[in-house]
């Protein structure tokens, strides 16, 4: 009986040091993957306060280009407007 009990003893003893060791794991993976993210947030704020007029030239550089597709959308889409009511004058 006492043998039982020991050895008993020992695998709790056991179990405990395994769960306290896999707490420390997950609170240092925990810690680790916040101080990530922290750093990965900083590092894109950075990149961007550093560059900001490249990306702002960017950005204004695409916006024209979208602008100026979309005036020659509306000036294509005017010409046929056009046309059209040329054809319905001709037509009366």
């Amino acid at each position: 009986m006492d043998i039982t009990a020991n050895r008993l003893h020992e695998w709790v003893q056991i179990e405990k040091r395994r769960k306290r060791r896999a707490d420390r794991r997950d609170h240092f993976f925990y810690r680790a993957r916040g101080i990530f993210y922290f750093l990965l947030v900083a590092t894109i704020f950075v990149f961007a306060f550093s560059y900001h007029m490249q990306i702002q030239t960017a950005a204004a550089g695409s916006l024209a280009q979208v602008i100026k597709k979309s005036s020659a959308t509306d000036s294509l889409r005017q010409k046929s407007l056009n046309y059209e009511k040329e054809v319905d004058d001709i037509a009366k």
